[in-house]
């Protein structure tokens, strides 16, 4: 028998050695399972059973499953397309929101109220759901940032019955409230700016998204 230390004969009294340690291997001629390392039987009601555990089986043995994709619902393609570039533009665009988070910290906007107030101080008199669509929010998220913008005095609307139809402005306070903004944004954004080529960079991502509101467009109705 080899030696055996101290925590070796805790370890086997307690019926416990760990996978990785302990392989059993074929039994002793008096059917008792052995360890590897130290040769120590092992009693018959001792956790470890003469049988293999599948850890431990013959490579030829172990069957691996598939590689499994759960768009295609079975074994992985070899001409599955190219999803890691959809989630690294996801990604970019996760990145540049937390970008004009960050910028807009010390100006009393958020990055969805920024959004906004940049598409009023290049069209003012849109409606609401022309706003809505340029930013790509849903218009009940619209009706609450116009709300919030109203009360604070930084956006006014024309007075119309159906206040989803009345057109908005931005005050003179929002305005100023906006050009703080810009100003933010531009000091976190301009470093990140002349790293890129940015005739490159506005090319591949317009053509991004024109042939995804393409396919977003192309979407057939649900009822």
């Amino acid at each position: 028998m080899g030696h055996i230390g101290e925590g070796d004969r805790a370890a086997v009294a307690r019926g416990d050695l760990l996978q990785d340690v302990v392989r059993v291997q074929r039994p002793f001629p008096g059917g008792l399972p052995r360890c590897h390392r130290c040769s120590i039987k092992f009693p018959p009601d001792a956790r470890h059973e003469s049988k293999p555990s599948p850890r431990h089986q013959p490579r030829r043995t172990r069957r691996r499953s598939p590689r499994r994709s759960m768009a295609y619902g079975g074994a992985v393609p070899a001409d599955l397309p190219d999803l890691g570039l959809l989630f690294d533009l996801a990604m970019a665009d996760a990145r540049s929101g937390a970008l004009i988070r960050s910028a807009l910290r010390g100006v009393d906007l958020t990055a969805s109220e920024y959004a906004v107030t940049s598409v009023l101080a290049d069209s003012d008199g849109l409606t609401p759901s022309m706003v809505a669509a340029r930013i790509g929010l849903p218009r009940s998220t619209m009706t609450t940032l116009i709300a919030g913008l109203e009360r604070r005095g930084l956006l006014a609307r024309s007075s119309a019955a159906d206040r989803r139809s009345a057109h908005l402005w931005l005050t003179a306070a929002g305005r100023v409230v906006h050009d703080q903004a810009v100003a933010a944004v531009i000091a976190r954004w301009w470093p990140v700016r002349d790293r890129l080529d940015l005739a490159e960079t506005r090319r591949l991502v317009r053509r991004f998204v024109t042939e995804v509101d393409r396919e977003l467009e192309a979407e057939p109705p649900t009822d």
